[in-house]
This record gives C-alpha cells, sequence and structure tokens, in this order.
C-alpha cells in the first residue's frame, strides 16, 4: 500500500485576487515519485479542528512546506503531530516553525533567497537523530 503523506498547505493571492491555498509542485511531485500519496491538509474556518485531526490521522507522515510565514493553525496542527508521534519532515520555513514550537533557537540562514534556485545554505543533522541514521550526513545542502 502507498504511504499517505499530509502537506500543511500555504496560503497565496492570485493575481486574480483569489485567495488559494497551495502545494507546492516539486513537494508533489517529489512524493509521487516516491511512490506515495499527497494530500493537502486545510485549515478550516475555524483553524484546527477535529476535521484536520481525521485527515492527520489517514497519513503516514506530514510535510511542512517552506513559505514566507506560519500561523496559528500551524502550531495547533504541529502540536497534534508531536502529541501523537506522528512522523514530520519540516522544509525551510518548516523546520523553522518546528525549531519554534520547541523553544529552540533560530537564525537567518546566509544567502537564502538565492535567484539560481540551487543548495542555497547547509543544514546541520543532529547525530542522534532518525534522519541522520538514514542519510548518515551530518551536513547538507
Amino acid at each position: 500500500m502507498k504511504p499517505i503523506i499530509g502537506i500543511i498547505t500555504r496560503p497565496d493571492v492570485l493575481p486574480s485576487g483569489n485567495k488559494v491555498m497551495c502545494i507546492y509542485e516539486d513537494m508533489k511531485t517529489s512524493i509521487t515519485n516516491s511512490g506515495g500519496i499527497p494530500i493537502g491538509i486545510l485549515p478550516t474556518s475555524n483553524g484546527f479542528d477535529n476535521d484536520i485531526k481525521k485527515t492527520i490521522d489517514m497519513c503516514n507522515g506530514i510535510i511542512l512546506q517552506g513559505g514566507d510565514n506560519f500561523y496559528n493553525y500551524d502550531l495547533e496542527i504541529l502540536k497534534y503531530i508531536y502529541d501523537n508521534d506522528i512522523p514530520v519532515l519540516g522544509i525551510c520555513l518548516g523546520m523553522q516553525l518546528m525549531g519554534h514550537f520547541l523553544e529552540g533557537k533560530i537564525t537567518k540562514a546566509k544567502n537564502h533567497m538565492c535567484p539560481s534556485k540551487k543548495y542555497v545554505h547547509e543544514v546541520y543533522i543532529d547525530k542522534s537523530s532518525k534522519l541522520y541514521e538514514i542519510i548518515k550526513e551530518d551536513k547538507i545542502k
């Protein structure tokens, strides 16, 4: 059975002025190319509620996408993920969100917004983490 990977959607506004909730195309493609099924996790008008919990509970893992800002529903979702021991991957802002949630120190990355779209900064991996166990690297770009 293919793993279901939930992606916390990010708000955006189209040139038409319509507000949308987004999943980055490369995120969706990476999941499907790896044999998974991506689904969007959308905040409701109430922010975080039982419907979001049910959606998260269907997932084998959650991805916190990058973006410009995080919102209260992001923190509420992360608390639910953490309290229920659900596997989570934070990318860029998602990693900052986890750091904020766990009261870690967050610093500004040099060259964060690189126009070349290549790797733009290093990420240090804790040698006692599951990620280190998988990739066997303590520093990646």
